[in-house]
Formats: C-alpha cells, sequence, structure tokens
C-alpha cells in the first residue's frame, strides 16, 4: 500500500512524504534523483543550461522525511545548503509551453524531469506528485499537459493518450532523392549567432504554419536546441550550422552534428541532424542532399522526424533507409472545454463528443462552430446519462 503523503502541509510524526515545490538552492538535488532514476551523469554545463528553461516554481519534489539529505556530488563542500533538511527521493517539472493549433494556440504544461528514486518506487510517489503538478498547471490556467513518454504505458493510467508517432531513420550516406535540381536553393555553412538569428526568424515566420509546434524563448534556442544534446548524451560532440538560401531570403536551416570519435579510423562517421526545417520542399530537399553527401559521414541518423516521412517518397532508393517507429507526443486534457475552443474549424454546424478518461475531464461535450470557424465548447448537462 502507498505510504501517506502530505501535499503541501506540515510534516507530522505520521507522515512518511512530503510533496513541496522545488526551492532554487536545491536544483542540484533534483537533477541527481533524475540522474540515478535514468542512469545518466548530467555534466554541470548541462545542469547550468537546463536551468535556464526549467523555473524552479514549476517544479515539484517528493521529500522522505526519515532519511537526512545529503549533499549531492556537484555541490562544493564551501557552499551551504538552504534547502529542505530531508532526502529528495523523486522529481516532476513542467514547462510552460504555447502551441499552435489550427488557427488558434492554446497554453500547454509540458511535463519533463519525471523520476523516482530506485529504493522508493510502487509507493505511489508518481501518482501524487503528477497530480500535484496537473492541479498546479490547471490552475495557471493551462488547457492541456504533454509529455515524451518512454514507458508510454505509465502514463495511460494517468489520463495521457498518444497523439503522435514519430520515426528515427538511419540512412545510408550518398543517398539520392528525386526532386528539384541541385543548386535551389543555395546552402551555405555559418556561425552559430548568424544561425541563431536566422533560424529564429524564419521559425517563427512560419510558426502558425505548423500545428503541433511551440513557440521557442532565446533562452530555449541557446540551452535547448543549440546544442548537440540537452543532457550530455554527446559529450565533445560540436554542432554544426547551414542555412538555405534563395537569394537573400533564408528559406531553410540544418543544425547538425557528427560523432566526436570513430572506432576505426577506416571507418565513416555517423551525422546526426538535430533539426532540419525547409519552407518548401525544395528547400527542404537540398539540405538533405547537403547532409547525405559529407565526406568520411557513412550514415545519418535522424530522429523525432513526422511519421509518415515524406522525405522518404522522395528518396530514390528507399531501402537504404532504416526507419524505427515509437510513440512519440503524449497529450492530456486540463480543460476541455477551453482547449477545443482554442482552435477554428473548417466548417460550421454542432456536434457531440464523448470523451473517456479521468474524473475530470470524462463526460459530454457540445461543440457549436458559427460561419467564421470559430467555436464554443461546453459540458452538456447530459454528461451524467452519456455511456457512449
Amino acid at each position: 500500500m502507498p505510504d501517506n503523503i502530505e501535499l503541501g502541509g506540515e510534516v507530522t510524526k505520521h507522515t512518511n512524504y512530503v510533496v513541496e515545490q522545488l526551492v532554487a538552492d536545491a536544483f542540484d538535488a533534483f537533477v541527481d534523483v533524475m540522474d540515478i532514476s535514468c542512469l545518466e551523469d548530467t555534466q554541470t554545463s548541462c545542469r547550468t543550461r537546463l536551468a535556464r528553461v526549467l523555473r524552479s516554481d514549476r517544479c515539484f519534489c517528493v521529500y522522505d522525511t526519515r532519511l537526512p539529505h545529503v549533499t549531492n556530488q556537484n555541490q562544493p563542500e564551501t557552499e551551504v545548503f538552504k534547502g529542505p533538511c530531508h532526502q529528495m527521493v523523486a522529481t516532476l517539472g513542467l514547462y510552460d509551453l504555447d502551441m499552435v493549433v489550427p488557427g488558434g494556440r492554446i497554453e500547454m504544461a509540458g511535463v519533463t524531469a519525471v523520476s523516482v528514486r530506485p529504493t522508493h518506487r510502487r509507493r505511489g510517489l508518481l501518482r501524487q506528485m503528477l497530480s500535484h503538478g496537473l492541479q498546479n498547471a490547471r490552475a495557471r490556467g493551462q488547457t492541456m499537459a504533454a509529455l515524451w513518454a518512454t514507458e508510454p504505458t505509465i502514463y495511460r493510467r494517468f489520463g495521457f493518450g498518444s497523439a503522435v508517432k514519430v520515426a528515427t531513420h538511419q540512412i545510408t550516406a550518398c543517398l539520392e532523392f528525386l526532386g528539384p535540381c541541385l543548386g535551389d536553393p543555395m546552402i551555405v555553412m555559418v556561425d552559430r549567432a548568424t544561425f541563431l538569428d536566422s533560424a529564429r526568424a524564419l521559425y517563427d515566420r512560419n510558426l502558425d504554419k505548423r500545428p503541433g509546434v511551440f513557440r521557442r524563448s532565446t533562452d530555449w534556442w541557446e540551452a535547448r536546441q543549440l546544442v548537440a544534446s540537452p543532457f550530455g548524451s554527446f559529450p565533445g560532440a560540436c554542432l554544426r550550422y547551414a542555412l538555405a538560401l534563395r537569394g537573400e531570403e533564408v528559406v531553410g536551416y540544418l543544425l547538425f552534428h557528427t560523432n566526436s570519435e570513430k572506432q576505426d579510423s577506416n571507418d565513416g562517421g555517423v551525422l546526426f541532424i538535430r533539426e532540419i526545417f525547409g519552407t518548401d520542399v525544395a528547400a527542404e530537399l537540398e539540405l538533405w542532399r547537403f547532409a547525405a553527401n559529407h565526406d568520411l559521414v557513412s550514415t545519418l541518423r535522424a530522429p523525432f522526424r513526422p511519421y509518415p516521412d515524406p522525405i522518404i517518397a522522395l528518396a530514390r532508393d528507399s531501402r537504404m533507409i532504416k526507419t524505427t517507429v515509437s510513440e512519440g507526443l503524449h497529450l492530456r486534457f486540463l480543460d476541455v472545454a477551453n482547449a477545443l475552443s482554442a482552435r477554428r474549424y473548417a466548417i460550421s454546424g454542432k456536434i457531440d463528443i464523448a470523451l473517456e478518461g479521468p474524473d475530470d475531464v470524462a463526460g459530454l461535450y457540445c461543440i457549436f462552430v458559427t460561419s467564421d470557424g470559430r467555436a464554443q465548447c461546453r459540458m452538456s448537462s447530459q454528461t451524467a446519462n452519456c455511456n457512449r
């Protein structure tokens, strides 16, 4: 049976655990729990970048009141720890995200940093902590919660459902693509500062055309996108930056790096595509051609691609591409009515939707769409009688 947990209250002699908002001084301890739980070793530079995009007032943790705080491995002995005196045993963080939906946007909570120490699993800590975090997000007016799940079955119990599938491509170098002729547009290599300015401007201009993506702050670009790996999976890797130009107009960008060490000097390396973006087919194709024709590279690896991926249909020999498909983004409603009212619809009319799931969102909803595609959604009074 789960141990008793007190949410945001005072610790009593009958309570073994307490859930609290993270204090800034305890951020290293927060990351330590993630590392222990996920078998990682997040370096100091990665911790600094993570702290730029993950606010401490959006992080929650569980403390075991029976165990004293242990100084973490990255904290100098001369520093005085001002956080809670008990040992942190579970973590959860929330990003504030602004996601594009057809014809509109919604405020969304991105669930991250979910971890429980191996010594404290199967005690109900994740359930209580996630419930606390989602209540916090709903109170701040966020209508959806989202996460990338390594173990999707865990989160289905909490009302999350698979929204999209993602593909990871392993591509043999020198793959040829069908389509427009080489040289249109022109590909140029640039430095980091030039890339950041150009790529961010291009991304922002096309944001509303790509439902499902979210707005990126400067901190997000610098701390999450413009790194080979946000959590240090590729130590020593050096990012490269390329732009696709049509005249003086930037129409695409490519962010990539190669493996830093080769097992055999005769083996070709691996080129990892961090992100590739084109405003049209010609721009994206030319970026793919550029990536696939690097010297000293035998393989391209492209994770987090859409599935199905239209680029596969343009490969001259699809046998040179090995694709692994997995569940990607998982979503959960926090406020159904506001989430379904935020987007625009193609035709006018009225429709009833029966939604199954957790008690806080399950029910029958009525959507009224006017001639301009705007919608109003509300819970139906017949919800209690809905068994569909």
